[in-house]
């Protein structure tokens, strides 16, 4: 069965890591292995996360989030956010948190 946490797909040399609604603690191991897989492929030149089902996140996810962020930058690969809705984004830019 597959996650609706998190689920990643590569077309080509790009990646996308599609978000669920919900990312809590209970999603974070989902969020975590899809995050892996995104990591470790290689052939994706671009890992393009999904946001756009995203209604609420926590701490847990967003540290995901940024250790993939992270991760692929220091690859030299190019990681990308879409779909973040206005209010998600104002809260985690409120906190200095940038998910780009």
């Amino acid at each position: 069965m597959e996650s609706t946490a998190a689920v990643y797909k590569r077309q080509g040399a790009k990646g996308k890591l599609t978000l669920g609604a919900t990312l809590d603690v209970a999603e974070a191991a989902l969020l975590h292995a899809a995050s892996l897989q995104a990591l470790q492929d290689a052939k994706a030149e671009t890992v393009t996360v999904d946001a756009s089902k995203l209604e609420a996140l926590d701490l847990s996810s967003i540290q995901i989030l940024m250790a993939l962020r992270n991760a692929v930058s220091a690859e030299n690969r190019e990681f990308v956010t879409t779909g973040l809705s206005p209010t998600l984004r104002n809260s985690l830019d409120s906190v200095g948190i940038s998910l780009d």
